[in-house]
């Protein structure tokens, strides 16, 4: 990937860059996390509503259904799916509380943490093991690009932002902008030369 954005062109990895835009915004999104009922919910064929496409499965699990079209959602039922969830809809696990990952960690997947723990509020060991090696590869490529003030890499990430990646970089080379290591500070990075874009609540500097 980085290797094709040194040579100009744009490649796209939706788990690097799921990782590299969490670590600039500080964190995942309430858009980026795992509902589950709360603000989507998915329709089998014979209208029995599901928290979830991925658990419509063959619609013959009575349990994992939230409500039908003909009746609406059932809210106690959406409410008792993940009862031990926080505001952050993140995993349970106790060893996530001080995980450097949990702020773009993607272990609020019910579906993800079912298929292996069977709990759709307990992540699992495989889980975990993806979320870090894959913040670790973004982390190495963003930065090394990132150092390099490569025109690719600036554009694809910061201008999905809102941000003038050729006035970050103008900035940076001058002297005026000193930006700390991705890792170091994630917030820090994803404040520079933001632009309202009608999209989010940037802060403008």
């Amino acid at each position: 990937m980085a290797r094709w954005m040194r040579a100009g062109r744009t490649v796209s990895v939706s788990t690097l860059d799921n990782k590299i835009l969490a670590a600039l915004k500080g964190g995942l999104g309430h858009e980026d996390k795992c509902k589950l009922g709360d603000g989507f919910v998915a329709v089998s064929p014979d209208g029995h509503l599901y928290p979830c496409e991925r658990l419509v499965a063959e619609d013959d699990r009575p349990d994992d259904r939230v409500g039908h079209v003909s009746t609406g959602i059932e809210r106690p039922k959406v409410a008792c799916l993940r009862p031990d969830i926080g505001e952050d809809r993140h995993a349970v696990n106790e060893e996530c509380s001080t995980c450097a990952e949990k702020f773009r960690c993607a272990a609020s997947c019910a579906c993800a943490n079912r298929a292996e723990t069977g709990s759709l509020q307990v992540a699992g060991g495989v889980q975990c093991w993806h979320e870090k090696t894959s913040a670790r590869i973004a982390d190495r490529m963003a930065e090394s690009l990132f150092a390099d003030l490569d025109p690719v890499f600036l554009r694809w990430f910061y201008g999905r932002m809102g941000i003038d990646a050729d006035l970050l970089a103008a900035k940076i080379r001058s002297g005026e902008l000193q930006v700390p290591a991705l890792r170091t500070d994630p917030k820090a990075i994803g404040a520079i030369a933001r632009r309202r874009d009608g999209k989010r609540a940037l802060r403008v500097i």
